[in-house]
């Protein structure tokens, strides 16, 4: 089973207001992204929350996922990829991470991902977008102790660096992999050239 863990915990400095909860069409970023992973073949949606967790919680309170609290939120990235991943399923095989400010995630690319994680041999799978990795990336449920040894606002980033030679990276034809809102422009660019 693949467990997602979607990372909704940070407290957006750079766009000055909380953007899990920014409006996305007719729902709010993180819920736009959850909806996604929904759809997908994932078997399991685990969110961690940190700042502003009831607000974010109240939000998607309708969707199937497990709302997971980081108390340590603030120390940086690596804290939540933690948090999410002492609570997936013994049956997991890996997890994908999600980042909860990339609402142009499609399941179609889930999917693609998922699908070169089962028949490939690889402990690391990313998308790649005209040359550029992206994200979301499967780990490997054998990667959880290096994981859990993460430290800082780098989330999986020493492991993708120190283990380059075995990551499967997936050729996608969505920018969505690579692009992820983290101003206030990004935010208009986003509805305005892509509806939400």
């Amino acid at each position: 089973m693949i467990s997602a863990i979607v990372l909704a915990a940070g407290k957006s400095e750079r766009m000055d207001r909380c953007k899990q909860l920014a409006n996305f069409g007719d729902k709010c970023m993180v819920d736009q992204v959850i909806s996604s992973v929904e759809k997908s073949k994932v078997g399991e949606i685990i969110v961690v929350l940190g700042h502003r967790a009831e607000d974010i919680r109240r939000k998607i309170s309708k969707r199937d996922v497990k709302m997971v609290i980081n108390e340590e939120y603030e120390e940086g990235m690596s804290t939540s990829l933690k948090s999410g991943l002492l609570e997936v399923s013994d049956r997991t095989d890996a997890v994908l991470v999600v980042l909860a400010d990339q609402p142009l995630i499609e399941p179609e690319t889930i999917d693609q991902l998922i699908d070169e994680y089962r028949k490939s041999e690889s402990s690391i799978v990313a998308p790649v977008y005209k040359g550029v990795r992206g994200n979301p990336v499967i780990l490997d449920i054998s990667l959880r102790d290096e994981i859990i040894n993460i430290r800082g606002d780098i989330g999986a980033r020493n492991i993708l660096n120190d283990r380059r030679d075995e990551i499967r990276e997936v050729e996608v034809d969505t920018p969505s992999v690579v692009f992820d809102v983290n101003t206030r422009e990004d935010l208009e660019r986003v509805r305005k050239n892509f509806g939400g």
